[in-house]
């Protein structure tokens, strides 16, 4: 990566919006920067964590607190807007904690008889 990852993480950014708003310009600056090589394995670990997180997030996987303790600080990139989106996949994931949470109340509650 380069000195200045603002293009990695706009490509990132555009990679993984819905719908994907990746250019041709941003992927020629990328290729011109990092080579083609270089693109292809960008390309490739973006994708791989937005998998992941997509997969993790419809199966209610939530982050176990790791990130609190880190201390790297994370460059400052103006994100689009994007009205309610976040809240929305907060209270979805919330939702299905709960429901995790019953079901395993439930299953630890001896049977009524």
């Amino acid at each position: 990566m380069a000195d200045d990852p603002t293009a990695e993480i706009g490509y990132a950014d555009a990679m993984t919006a819905t719908p994907v708003a990746v250019t041709d310009e941003l992927v020629a600056e990328l290729d011109a920067r990092l080579g083609h090589d270089g693109l292809i394995e960008l390309t490739y670990l973006i994708a791989l964590e937005n998998l992941r997180g997509r997969s993790n997030s419809a199966l209610g996987i939530v982050d176990q607190g790791f990130s609190a303790s880190c201390a790297a600080v994370t460059p400052q990139v103006e994100q689009p807007h994007r009205p309610g989106r976040l809240s929305q996949q907060r209270q979805l994931s919330r939702k299905r904690r709960q429901s995790q949470e019953r079901r395993q109340s439930q299953e630890r509650a001896p049977a009524a008889g």
